[in-house]
């Protein structure tokens, strides 16, 4: 790197750290909405469903990435 050129870095948490941060947030959410649990269990419930359709797709999208080209095993 030349000298007078600063480079602009920005850290990047390790996702142990962005896990446990969520569930932090989450926690607090939760806590914080003051909703019956029956009621958290059904949104959550209904989260889990549409994040679980995306990353079948995600998947789906890879895995043919992946194949066509020319995917190994391993």
């Amino acid at each position: 790197m030349e000298e007078g050129i600063k480079q602009n870095v920005t850290a990047v948490r390790p996702l142990q750290v962005k896990i446990e941060d969520f569930k932090k947030e989450l926690q607090k959410v939760v806590a914080g909405s003051d909703l019956p649990p029956f009621l958290l269990e059904m949104i959550i419930g209904e989260y889990l469903s549409g994040i679980s359709r995306v990353a079948e797709r995600e998947y789906i999208q890879a895995r043919a990435e992946w194949e066509k080209g020319g995917g190994q095993n391993g």
